[in-house]
């Protein structure tokens, strides 16, 4: 009895041997620029045809079309009960075509679906089929179910490559099945046999993903740090500066500084303006006498107001005796009598 197996529709991530997550390989291709997608999308929308339920539609077939070859190479049955029946029959279309041509290659699968990791270059990818031909070449077949075999997709073959010869699986033939869904469509096969150059054009994109995500990180960094709303003042250092009126990061360099600068020199800022008149009202107060106590003069014996009730001599008194506590100045004559 044959065991269904069911694709899980999940985006796979991808982990090196420490754990830490690493970007897959289509999510790198997916920065570059596809221009003849924009016609298209163009011609579908004149057509009255929604193009993301088009996309999703095909992709589904796609999907299933991959799990019925993976199964039928793995001897199990794939499980159709999340499709409709337009996508199972499509999807049976493509395996059929598969099955013609799996006839006459001999193909004897080694890996298959198989997730691998580039330690090297930290970056990940599935592979589709890899084996060995009936002449013995070891062979890396990715399954495309399109109109056609594009330039571009020959960049992923050689990052799946890489994969491969990286964990130990050498592949002296790298190619692209078309597989047909509908009859509109033709089975088409493209080969390679060196693809250093398409791996180069990868490696390059790889690197602009790594400096986009680290630009991304950095200025999201920034943000944060300039978003008051969000950052708690003691979490900043001591040398981090804010406006006292807006609290918006002033120039930490700039000696000084308490509200934010004018935008026209000469002028006061509105924070300027602000500060200007609480610190005037802050300064009235401090001159408002503060509550006092009467109390007795421990001297005279006079009662007095005091703002300290530790203070128990009056004003008079203190300075009389200041007064008592000076001491006189001694003049000395310089050369005494004349003696002549």
């Amino acid at each position: 009895m044959t065991q269904k197996t069911k694709k899980v529709m999940a985006h796979t991530r991808y982990k090196n041997a420490d754990g830490v997550g690493v970007v897959g390989t289509t999510t790198v291709l997916n920065r570059l620029s596809k221009p003849a997608l924009v016609p298209w999308a163009n011609k579908l929308g004149l057509e009255g045809i929604a193009v993301d339920k088009y996309v999703d539609e095909k992709a589904s077939i796609g999907t299933l079309a991959h799990e019925m070859i993976h199964c039928m190479l793995k001897e199990e049955e794939a499980d159709t009960s999340d499709y409709s029946q337009n996508q199972i029959d499509l999807a049976l279309n493509s395996l059929k075509s598969f099955i013609n041509w799996y006839k006459d290659s001999g193909l004897e699968p080694i890996l298959l679906e198989e997730q691998l990791i580039s330690e090297e270059l930290q970056y990940g990818g599935s592979i589709d089929c890899y084996g060995t031909l009936k002449d013995g070449t070891r062979v890396l077949v990715d399954f495309k179910t399109g109109k056609a075999i594009y330039d571009d997709m020959s960049y992923q073959l050689s990052a799946y490559v890489n994969l491969l010869e990286e964990n130990g699986h050498p592949v002296e033939l790298a190619m692209i099945l078309n597989i047909p869904r509908a009859d509109t469509e033709d089975f088409s096969i493209k080969r390679w046999t060196d693809l250093t150059l398409q791996f180069n054009v990868f490696k390059y994109m790889l690197e602009v993903y790594k400096v986009e995500r680290s630009l991304k990180k950095d200025i999201q960094g920034k943000k944060l740090q300039e978003d008051v709303s969000i950052i708690d003042n003691s979490v900043l250092p001591k040398t981090h500066k804010r406006c006292k009126c807006c609290g918006k990061s002033l120039d930490p360099t700039a000696k000084n500084i308490q509200y934010c600068k004018p935008e026209i020199k000469g002028e006061r800022s509105e924070c300027q303006k602000w500060g200007r008149d609480n610190d005037y009202k802050l300064s009235i107060k401090s001159l408002r006498p503060e509550k006092t106590t009467e109390v007795r003069c421990m001297r005279c014996g006079k009662n007095f107001k005091s703002i300290s009730r530790f203070n128990r001599v009056c004003r008079n008194c203190a300075i009389l005796n200041n007064k008592s506590k000076r001491r006189p100045h001694k003049f000395i004559e310089r050369g005494g009598e004349d003696d002549g």
